[in-house]
């Protein structure tokens, strides 16, 4: 393998920071969400246990049935949106997270035996120029 230069080196670096930080954000929003329409989580589960189906959310009495679930723990406030909002950030979240393993795996390919070195320290720069560079990839995308 050719050897990188110190350039092409911190783009790799910060491409795998970013996508880190971007990876744990998407979490954090999924897991807020999450919580948010848990009620909803929770009734669905419940209506199997006591039915022992899947609802069928086209059907008025399964409808009802859940609606009567989710008032029951506390989920009355669920909208449709949110329950949309939910999946998206679900979504997102696997996006993300698939992208900052795809990041790490080149770091990784391309700083394989340095010597123990932090990947800073292998790419060469100081704390600041490492930083202001990540700012700068966060803010571009």
């Amino acid at each position: 393998m050719t050897e990188l230069t110190q350039a092409d080196r911190l783009a790799l670096v910060v491409r795998a920071e970013v996508a880190r930080r971007r990876a744990d954000q998407a979490k954090e929003r999924a897991a807020l969400i999450d919580r948010q329409t848990r009620p909803l989580m929770d009734a669905l589960e419940r209506f199997v246990k006591l039915y022992g189906r899947e609802p069928d959310m086209d059907a008025p009495g399964d409808s009802a049935a859940i609606g009567g679930l989710i008032a029951a723990v506390g989920g009355a406030s669920i909208s449709t949106e949110m329950i949309e909002a939910a999946a998206e950030a679900a979504d997102e979240s696997a996006e993300a997270a698939h992208q900052a393993a795809l990041a790490i795996r080149a770091l990784r390919a391309a700083w394989d035996g340095n010597g123990g070195r932090t990947p800073r320290e292998w790419v060469g720069v100081d704390i600041e120029t490492f930083e202001r560079a990540v700012a700068a990839a966060l803010t571009e995308g």
